[in-house]
């Protein structure tokens, strides 16, 4: 399914130019399946990641020239394949991996294991042709910049603000412009956080309902379960949050 042009499967396929913009690793690693080119985002997700190295290609490096004002910039994504579908994850810039302390502090709110789907990369997003647009979450986590707070969601789902405000201190929700989601799916479930009081809890809302939230229990293998389904082409409607 992916466009041949500036995709490469081996470290020795890639041009000098891009070099410098490709992290250590992954010169290191390319051409070993994903579990291999990331083994503590395979050991927080093992069924994901065992969905990915079995359904899907193995990962090869795309690049792509943006060009601005002031010259040109280029972005380096691993792309894996499959049937009409392509799964792209943008690569942290080496500096961004190297940095592990303001890592750590800037995703100090999420479980532990979701940490892992934005040390290396941010995020990952299913398209279903050979385009870059990684900006398209397809019932994916949000990239670190994507997500949005509560009063955003509320635009979007036609809630009132009294809806909202008495949603809010039913939790004890502090601050509700650091009520976050990270993540909103075709099946109107979306998952919040509390940004304030970086408590790594996780908070689900079924059917774009506010008023119908609840804590998960078990926010990280909930996770796990859901990205391997959506991994194997499930439909999102057909899963349940509050079940797993």
């Amino acid at each position: 399914m992916l466009n041949e042009t500036m995709t490469y499967q081996y470290a020795e396929q890639i041009p000098e130019i891009l070099h410098s913009e490709i992290p250590e690793y992954v010169k290191k690693s390319l051409g070993l399946a994903l579990s291999g080119l990331f083994p503590e985002f395979a050991s927080a997700f093992p069924k994901t990641i065992k969905i990915m190295d079995s359904l899907w290609s193995t990962p090869r490096l795309c690049a792509r020239e943006y060009f601005a004002i002031g010259g040109s910039v280029w972005r380096v994504y691993l792309a894996l394949s499959r049937e009409d579908k392509n799964l792209f994850f943008p690569l942290n810039s080496a500096t961004a991996i190297e940095d592990k302390d303001g890592f750590d502090f800037a995703l100090r709110m999420l479980p532990r294991r979701w940490s892992t789907i934005y040390r290396w990369f941010d995020s990952f997003s299913i398209t279903t042709d050979d385009s870059y647009a990684i900006q398209d979450r397809q019932n994916t986590l949000f990239r670190y910049s994507g997500r949005r707070d509560i009063e955003f969601f509320r635009q979007e789902s036609g809630l009132k603000k009294a809806q909202v405000c008495d949603v809010m201190k039913s939790l004890d929700i502090r601050n509700p412009a650091a009520f976050c989601y990270w993540f909103w799916n075709d099946a109107g479930d979306a998952l919040f956080l509390d940004e304030y009081k970086c408590d790594q809890k996780v908070y689900h809302v079924r059917s774009n309902n506010i008023e119908d939230i609840t804590l998960l229990a078990d926010p990280e293998n909930v996770l796990d379960e859901y990205l391997a389904h959506i991994m194997m082409g499930g439909n999102p409607a057909e899963f349940d949050f509050r079940k797993v």
